[in-house]
């Protein structure tokens, strides 16, 4: 989400980021994450005021929101962003890989359109991969999450850093 909202920005296109639940406090430190509204359900935010909903790593239209019977309006356009084998592709527009993480759909995407991202923000994918992934552990990584982090590395973006600081996180019990 952050990266695409530093994409945005770059453009100069008034948006907001909500995230239904709380981020983890594992993530502080890492990035800003002040422009998220988080614990913000999309049954509360006024769809009106936008013309387009980009959707990441949700599944299903029935995923959105908490609220069970909650629908979205036809008249917003929805691009639908996911690596789950179970997607809908509930969308106007769904790009929707089984891969192992939602950032590695994003990096595709950005590298398919020919843009350019910072470091911050390959460091922000570089994260979200490990995070989706299990830290490369889970069964639904995939060949790209690897490829898309090695080429991440290539651009010297220092990932031990962020590896650095989640060593600590896990016994060796806890990753048996």
């Amino acid at each position: 989400s952050l990266v695409f909202s530093h994409f945005l920005d770059s453009l100069n296109i008034k948006h907001k980021i909500i995230h239904t639940n709380i981020i983890e406090k594992s993530y502080e430190g890492f990035f800003d994450f002040s422009k998220i509204e988080q614990e913000t359900d999309i049954k509360d935010v006024d769809l009106s005021k936008f013309d387009l909903l980009i959707l990441t790593d949700c599944s299903s239209a029935n995923k959105i929101s908490k609220e069970q019977n909650f629908t979205l309006s036809k008249d917003i356009e929805i691009i639908n962003i996911d690596h789950h084998p179970t997607n809908d592709y509930f969308g106007t527009y769904n790009y929707v890989f089984p891969y192992g993480s939602t950032c590695t759909v994003i990096y595709q995407l950005f590298k398919e359109l020919n843009i350019d991202l910072s470091k911050e923000d390959l460091r922000m994918i570089f994260l979200g991969i490990c995070a989706d992934t299990g830290f490369f552990r889970f069964a639904g990584t995939s060949l790209k999450d690897f490829r898309y982090t090695a080429e991440i590395m290539e651009k010297d973006v220092n990932i031990h850093e962020i590896l650095d600081k989640f060593k600590d996180k896990e016994t060796l019990d806890e990753i048996k």
